[in-house]
């Protein structure tokens, strides 16, 4: 199990990797904020020229970025029972910035990925480094 040390509002927490099955479902609640985000990217094929189409995607941009921090902030106290017992003081006391850092860190235990990546990466490396001396 991976855990991630983060700070907010200037109190540590410790944030520990969910177990495969809960991590599975809080994926599927991530998944909820990232199709919000996807309906944008699609509305944006729409005529900007066409009045009635600009006004609905300005209506769809405004309600995801106006919902977003909340729904970071939950996604956060549905991920670590840490941040869910101390949820008061956060709500008090963190700044949004703090809670999106967090986010990230929070994704990564959530989508270990990365890992692959730096590995994939260091092979890459490792072949070039021994390309170049040959």
């Amino acid at each position: 199990m991976k855990s991630e040390t983060i700070s907010l509002g200037g109190k540590h927490y410790e944030i520990n990797e969910l177990p495969r099955r809960a991590n599975a479902q809080w994926r599927q609640q991530f998944q909820v904020l990232i199709a919000s985000v996807t309906n944008l990217v699609e509305a944006s094929q729409v005529d900007i020229t066409n009045t009635t189409d600009l006004v609905a995607v300005v209506g769809q941009v405004r309600d995801v970025l106006m919902q977003a921090p909340d729904q970071l902030i939950e996604l956060l106290f549905a991920y670590s029972p840490a941040l869910a017992a101390d949820r008061e003081r956060i709500e008090a006391e963190v700044y949004e910035s703090e809670i999106l850092s967090v986010f990230v860190e929070v994704l990564k235990l959530a989508f270990p990925f990365g890992e692959i990546l730096s590995w994939a990466s260091g092979l890459a490396s490792a072949a070039s480094a021994t390309t170049s001396t040959s």
